[in-house]
């Protein structure tokens, strides 16, 4: 049947091409479209995990702080900037980042239980050493808890939506001073990699809070379709350990864990680090107790000498009467 069909719009072609041209781009296009959105786009679901990712998934940050942020309407989405600091402030399975950029979508880019979220924040890192580039990807929603990213948020989609309002525009004003550690859950995360990234991805359980009113004003100033760059079907993992917000130690990053709940399955606490502080702390206790220990003998020993000596002076002094006593015969 698809034959029968080609070979009239085919000579409809050779007669009129611009007609013919416009309703069958138009298809394919949609057609095409679909089918990268809907059998590609990641998933983020514990039903998709294919494994666990521990070491080779592990992710350290210390983000400093930044005061001189710039927000861009890019048309389709929110851009805004972050100061470089003098170390990169993340590693990830040994390599070093530093943060490019900082992007607000809405709806989410991927789905989570095979649902849209109400956004997402993607932070796009960039090694040091070349490679390819990290995204961190916290989903948004209406019924997250409202965090300090939370606010940073809204403080940013307020100064766009003032003096940013359409594509092409971008402000410095009204955002102040913040951190990405603020927008970073300290929960098991997933992961996958591509030919072209390494994304990590948090749950829909921690995603940051967003309220209606930041939500419509970035609606009413975002309103272009986004490509999706993340459509690429591969396997997802998960580190249960989740990341760390130290970066000294070298691998002991990967042994470091914060706590963790147990939204995406049964997460323990290694506190490996922790007991070996309390062990030492425990020695360098019972040392201080032994050297006090042997200072009160010696002090007593001290005393005891002293008033041996004492009573053997009174007994041969000549004020008890030895003195009289011999001479009185």
């Amino acid at each position: 049947m698809a034959k029968k069909q080609n070979k009239p719009t085919n000579t409809k072609k050779s007669n009129n091409p611009k007609k013919s041209n416009n309703p069958k781009n138009k298809p394919s296009n949609a057609s095409t479209t679909t089918t990268t959105t809907s059998n590609a786009i990641m998933n983020i679901s514990p039903q998709n995990i294919a494994g666990t990712c521990e070491s080779k998934c592990s992710y350290a940050f210390n983000y400093p702080t930044t005061n001189n942020t710039t927000v861009s309407n890019y048309g389709a989405y929110l851009q805004f900037t972050y100061d470089l600091s003098n170390t990169s402030p993340v590693l990830y399975n040994n390599t070093s980042y530093n943060v490019s950029s900082i992007s607000i979508y809405s709806p989410s880019l991927h789905k989570y239980n095979n649902t849209t979220a109400n956004g997402e924040v993607v932070i796009r890192h960039t090694p040091v050493s070349g490679g390819n580039p990290l995204y961190i990807i916290i989903p948004l929603s209406t019924g997250g808890l409202t965090t300090n990213g939370s606010q940073v948020l809204s403080r940013v989609i307020n100064a766009a939506g003032k003096s940013a309002p359409s594509a092409g525009k971008n402000t410095n004003k009204g955002i102040g001073e913040f951190t990405l550690n603020s927008f970073i859950p300290m929960k098991q995360f997933y992961s996958y990699t591509t030919s072209k990234m390494d994304c990590i991805v948090f749950d829909i359980s921690n995603a940051i809070g967003i309220n209606n009113d930041d939500l419509k004003i970035f609606k009413n100033i975002v309103k272009s379709v986004p490509s999706n760059p993340f459509t690429a079907t591969t396997s997802l993992f998960i580190n249960t350990k989740g990341p760390s917000n130290s970066l000294s130690g070298g691998s002991d990053i990967y042994i470091d864990c914060q706590p963790t709940d147990k939204v995406m399955g049964e997460v323990t606490k290694d506190k490996k680090s922790v007991n070996d502080l309390g062990s030492q702390e425990n020695l360098m206790y019972l040392l201080y107790v032994v050297v006090f220990m042997f200072l009160i003998f010696i002090l007593y020993s001290i005393m005891k000498y002293l008033t041996s000596l004492g009573s053997n002076s009174e007994t041969n002094s000549p004020m008890k009467g030895g003195f009289f006593k011999k001479y009185k015969k």
